[in-house]
């Protein structure tokens, strides 16, 4: 900890060189946080086009922290701190799992609400809520990658085969990122099953 506390040694004066641990210092990451994405400054959460419809969702970040854009019934946008993924990345589930729960009272029909809540059910141990909020954020968005994702690695660990190759399979079939799609195919491929 010392070593972030001391200053940075530029080769040189005009900039042309940039000292390694510029990028890799977490003092220096969090000032730019600070700077850059928090206080009185606008930042890009959204496209208009991008939630055309009423109940149109997407999730992404400003800097480090998680948010929601949504778009309201009667037509107007809404961003959030999603601060339910914000509690689960600090480690404090309990206070992910209220703040999930409130996001689900105002809005039932909220998918993502209800992985997030499965996500941090998980980290509590109880696994039966995980999975019930799972299936639930794939009953209100059957196209929903990551809840899919989620369940199988719950089936998995319960020893349900059959509905875990059934969920990695549906999770590989909404084309997932490469890296996401390598541990789905390796997860398949532990149970014998094809992709």
């Amino acid at each position: 900890m010392l070593r972030e506390a001391l200053p940075i040694a530029w080769p040189s004066r005009d900039g042309s060189s940039v000292p390694f641990e510029v990028f890799t210092r977490a003092d220096v990451f969090a000032r730019e946080q600070e700077a850059i994405f928090r206080g009185p400054v606008w930042n890009y959460v959204a496209l208009e086009a991008e939630l055309p419809e009423p109940c149109d969702f997407k999730t992404s970040f400003v800097g480090d922290t998680p948010i929601i854009v949504s778009r309201a019934e009667d037509g107007s946008l809404h961003a959030f701190v999603n601060r339910c993924v914000a509690y689960e990345d600090k480690g404090k589930p309990d206070l992910a799992v209220q703040d999930c729960s409130a996001a689900i009272a105002l809005n039932p029909t909220d998918a993502v609400a209800y992985n997030d809540r499965g996500v941090a059910y998980e980290k509590t141990g109880n696994i039966d809520g995980a999975l019930a909020d799972y299936s639930k954020a794939i009953e209100l968005d059957p196209s929903y990658r990551d809840a899919f994702a989620n369940r199988a690695v719950l089936y998995d660990h319960k020893g349900d085969k059959e509905r875990a190759i059934a969920d990695y399979r549906a999770a590989l079939a909404k084309n997932p990122a490469p890296e996401d799609r390598k541990d789905i195919e390796t997860a398949l491929e532990r149970l014998g099953a094809t992709p």
